[in-house]
């Protein structure tokens, strides 16, 4: 029984020693890290009249590891204004800010520190809303460009900041006087029937003398313009206000067409297109602008803009004479009317291949001369003759043909064959008659026909 015992507390002091000395040989567990989990901070001084500026003291504490960055959002809205990145000191050291407009800021503080992956970096944020009271003292701390006056724009965003709760109406008012140059009244209202005055606020408007625009100037372009075709006009005008501007362009036709909104002083253009007439119009064309506010100046004066009827080339002619023997010679005279613009250009083709053989330029008079030519072949033939006018582009040149088939008879005679006119036919004038049967310009009879005169 004792040897039992003995064995038993023998067994109990190895397995202890075993569970100690196993202990000892695992790998150590490393200690968690912990990060910035109170990041604080102070601002001095926390209230003031517009401009502000505020020191903000970086009161961190907490973690194991230095911090490597700080990002200040002073105005919580996402956009990170000072970043200070580098060593614990520099991470940690105060900034300042200057807030230029009057109103309630919320602050944010980023702290990341130095642990490193994959249990880090640790970033925690500190969130004081309403921590920064930035008073109205002095209007003028809305004219930004500090250039001594105080835009539309401006007044825009001290009613914004009105309703936003940053100023008092009277505040905003204040601001707006500025540039009204005036006393006025509940100039700023909510009005959700009107549209708005600026985007992303729907019920905002500033109701207050809106001066129209000046009258815009003539609209300029072409005198002279012919129906079916595109033509571009453009005016300008200015705004007391500064306000954009579009354009109404009447076009003297009981219709009219609008520009969109361009800065004051900026030309803009239209283009209108005429329909076709029977006859020659003159159209009046003027236009006015309007603001962006809705207010329209009168029109401007009127510009003619003539629109003559397109009167195509009536082209038209006679010979004389219209048939006999070759080589025959013949009297072609222009009969051609209509067009409103003198004739340039006359075109004969007096065997109806496509190719002009008789080409007249120079004055209407020059054009509409009589032209002759010779027929030196027998054979029916076609003519024709085109005309071309002077009416300017885009809307000219026009041009008209008028073709007569089979209008000019031309009769067989054997002796045409005679080139040098000697009384005799040579044998290359017979292989010519040959040629020109082949080509179905004579028969076959007639090429014989000359053939009998080479050989008697």
């Amino acid at each position: 029984m004792g040897k039992m015992k003995w064995y038993i507390k023998a067994t109990y002091v190895i397995l202890g020693l075993a569970f100690v000395l196993g202990m000892a040989m695992l790998p150590e567990t490393p200690s968690l890290a912990h990060g910035p989990y109170n990041p604080d901070f102070e601002a001095f001084p926390r209230f003031g009249d517009a401009p502000l500026e505020v020191r903000f003291e970086n009161w961190m504490y907490g973690g194991t590891l230095p911090y490597v960055k700080a990002e200040w959002d002073f105005g919580c809205d996402g956009v990170i204004e000072t970043t200070l990145t580098g060593t614990h000191a520099e991470v940690m050291a105060d900034v300042t800010w200057t807030y230029p407009l009057p109103g309630l800021y919320t602050v944010c503080l980023t702290m990341t520190d130095s642990t490193p992956p994959p249990l880090g970096p640790f970033v925690h944020t500190e969130t004081k809303i309403g921590y920064i009271t930035v008073l109205f003292e002095d209007p003028w701390v809305y004219d930004a460009n500090e250039d001594g006056t105080v835009e539309k724009s401006e007044v825009i965003l001290a009613v914004q900041h009105y309703f936003d709760g940053r100023i008092t109406k009277a505040q905003a008012i204040e601001v707006a006087m500025l540039y009204f140059h005036e006393e006025w009244l509940d100039n700023v209202v909510s009005d959700s029937s009107n549209p708005p005055y600026s985007d992303g606020y729907a019920s905002v408007i500033l109701r207050y003398p809106n001066n129209p625009p000046n009258t815009p100037s003539t609209p300029s372009g072409q005198d002279l313009g012919y129906a079916g075709i595109s033509y571009s006009y453009s005016t300008s005008a200015t705004d007391p206000d500064g306000d954009q501007v579009k354009y109404t362009f009447d076009w003297g036709d009981g219709s009219s067409s609008e520009t969109g909104l361009v800065d004051s002083g900026t030309i803009a253009s239209e283009s209108h297109t005429w329909s076709s007439t029977w006859s020659q119009e003159i159209y009046y064309i003027k236009a006015k602008a309007t603001d962006s506010e809705g207010a329209s100046s009168g029109w401007s004066d009127s510009r003619p803009v003539t629109m003559p009827m397109l009167c195509y080339p009536n082209a038209d002619f006679e010979a004389l004479p219209r048939e006999g023997k070759a080589p025959l010679e013949i009297l072609f005279e222009n009969w051609t009317t209509g067009g409103l613009q003198p004739f340039v250009k006359a075109e004969w083709d007096f065997d109806g291949d496509g190719e002009a053989e008789t080409t007249l330029t120079g004055t209407h008079e020059e054009v509409m001369a009589d032209v002759t030519w010779t027929y030196n072949l027998p054979g029916v033939y076609t003519v024709c003759l085109t005309m071309t006018d002077s009416t300017p582009e885009p809307a000219g040149p026009l041009v008209g043909s008028f073709e007569k088939i089979a209008y000019i008879t031309v009769l067989f005679d054997p002796w045409a064959y005679d080139g040098n006119q000697d009384g005799v036919i040579q044998k290359t004038e017979v292989i010519h008659a040959i040629q020109d049967y082949s080509s179905q310009n004579i028969t076959k009879a007639q090429a014989i026909e000359v053939a009998m005169l080479y050989f008697g």
